[in-house]
C-alpha cells in the first residue's frame, strides 16, 4: 500500500487513482512522433491540416492549398455572377445577405471515434 498524494489514504501500489479525486497522469514523453500527412498535391512538403469534400472524393489539404482551394471556387462563383471588381461583389453581397448562407463545420464519418481512442 502506498499513501495518496493528495489526500495521504491508504491505496493499492499499483492504483491510478483515488477517491479524493487524485488521478495519476501518464508523464508526456518528447519522443513521440509527428504525424505527417500528405498533401493532396504532389510535391507539396506540407503535412496536411484539413480534409475537404471534392467533387473526385476527400482531399487532405495543407494550409495554403486549403485557402487556394476556396479561393478558386469563390473565383469560379464570382465568374459565373459576372461580378468582376470587388466594389460589385461588395455590392451583391449587401444586396444578397439570404443567400450567402454559412456551412456549419462537418467531419468525415469516423473521426470522432479517433479522439476517443486516444
Amino acid at each position: 500500500m502506498k499513501p495518496c498524494p493528495r489526500c495521504d489514504a491508504e491505496i493499492g501500489n499499483t492504483a491510478v487513482a483515488c477517491r479524493c479525486g487524485w488521478k495519476e497522469r501518464a508523464a508526456k514523453t518528447k519522443d513521440e512522433p509527428v504525424v505527417f500527412m500528405q498533401c493532396a498535391h504532389m510535391g507539396c512538403n506540407i503535412s496536411a491540416s484539413c480534409r475537404v469534400k471534392t467533387p473526385t472524393g476527400w482531399a487532405d489539404f495543407c494550409l495554403p492549398h486549403y485557402e487556394k482551394f476556396y479561393e478558386n471556387k469563390c473565383l469560379e462563383t464570382c465568374d459565373k455572377l459576372g461580378l468582376k471588381t470587388m466594389v460589385q461583389r461588395r455590392e451583391w453581397l449587401n444586396n444578397n445577405p439570404l443567400l450567402v448562407k454559412r456551412v456549419p463545420f462537418t467531419r468525415e464519418p469516423g473521426e470522432d471515434l479517433d479522439e476517443v481512442a486516444a
